[in-house]
């Protein structure tokens, strides 16, 4: 896996971060922009990873699109953009993500210091 190649040459953070690192996947059951396979991958990439605080969400129909509750949104769920289909996915994801959802940030807005810095890699 090439992970563990970009970690031994320091080109990603250590992998052992995605251990406590709360990660939330999506996947609209009539995507066919992306392969239903290719995201399993990545869930079970994270998976192996020990990443503890995983959702996988892929029982929604829905296309290639961001789930939305929005009422000025489709609610077609059969186009590639802001689908109305009952999940509210911004504030599913910051809800899983941050401790107390928006509420309530990890990191206040003005500390970047403890942010990292943002590499580039193939």
């Amino acid at each position: 896996m090439n992970a563990y190649k970009y970690e031994m040459e320091n080109k990603i953070a250590p992998l052992k971060n995605l251990k406590k690192t709360p990660v939330w996947i999506f996947s609209g059951t009539a995507d066919t922009t992306v392969d239903h396979a290719i995201v399993d991958k990545t869930y079970n990439f994270y998976k192996s990873m020990g990443t503890k605080d995983l959702t996988y969400i892929n029982n929604i129909r829905t296309t290639h699109s961001f789930p939305s509750t929005d009422k000025y949104s489709p609610i077609s769920c059969d186009q590639n953009n802001f689908q109305n289909c009952g999940i509210d996915g911004v504030k599913e994801i910051f809800d899983h993500i941050l401790p107390g959802g928006l509420d309530k940030a990890r990191v206040a807005h003005d500390d970047y210091t403890t942010w990292g810095t943002l590499q580039l890699f193939d």
